[in-house]
């Protein structure tokens, strides 16, 4: 009942916007199929990241095994299942391991299916972090992970955490669909495999251990998208001239 209600709301304040900016393409389909609106009232405004760290090193550090980090928000549509499954199925490899840096609704329940697939030291859940730790993480990290359940519209958008990974420099290892794994095809900055693919993303990760020459330079290719496509300054810039284009045609 309360998903009604505020599905009705939302539809209504939809339709009487004189624009709106989605930060992920899949949006533009869903508010044209669920509220009607036309596209001609609608563009695709990417967010940002902290721009600044495009100009730090994030080199790995070297200490003997492959970390991969996924860092965000650990609910039921992030898919940290997959994630999991994933490692177990690598379980027999010593010499890697998965971060999990973030809080969210489903936390607990995922340190459970750790420890029920016998996980042990695979994976490290590190819960909340303050912003300013992040770097040692990304120093930490020589990829990162992205996944989404493929299920809904949701499961098609961009994360933030996209945006994060790309100016970090890092190379981009995903499960998931739609506008995402389109940016790291685009990009040429990592891999991506259909949303849900525990198998496909452990052989990703094997592939990314035993050949990492296949992906050299997926970071600067990154980081030089981002620059081209996410930096702060495209933002604000795109941003004003609807403010801008909104005003004139009021006056």
């Amino acid at each position: 009942l309360s998903f009604r209600i505020i599905r009705k709301i939302s539809r209504f304040l939809y339709q009487r916007s004189h624009r709106i900016l989605v930060s992920s393409p899949p949006f533009l389909d869903y508010l044209t199929e669920v509220a009607g609106i036309p596209r001609g009232r609608m563009e695709y405004l990417p967010q940002y990241s902290n721009d600044a760290n495009l100009e730090e090193d994030f080199t790995p550090l070297d200490n003997g095994v492959w970390d991969f980090l996924f860092a965000g928000n650990v609910g039921k549509l992030q898919d940290i299942e997959c994630i999991l499954h994933a490692s177990a199925q690598l379980r027999h490899r010593r010499d890697f391991r998965v971060h999990i840096l973030g809080d969210g609704s489903h936390l607990a329940a995922m340190k459970q299916m750790a420890r029920s697939l016998d996980l042990g030291e695979t994976v490290v859940f590190h819960g909340r972090r303050p912003g300013r730790e992040m770097g040692e993480y990304y120093r930490l990290a020589d990829a990162c992970l992205v996944t989404l359940r493929g299920d809904s519209y949701i499961g098609n958008t961009i994360p933030l955490k996209l945006q994060g990974y790309m100016a970090a420099g890092k190379p981009v290892l995903g499960a998931i669909n739609g506008g995402t794994a389109e940016i790291v095809r685009e990009a040429d900055c990592g891999a991506c495999v259909a949303a849900g693919d525990s198998q496909g993303l452990a052989d990703l990760l094997e592939r990314f251990m035993d050949k990492p020459q296949d992906f050299a330079g997926c970071g600067e290719r990154g980081r030089a998208y981002y620059r081209e496509h996410f930096a702060k300054a495209r933002f604000l810039a795109q941003l004003e001239r609807n403010l801008r284009e909104l005003a004139e045609q009021s006056s």
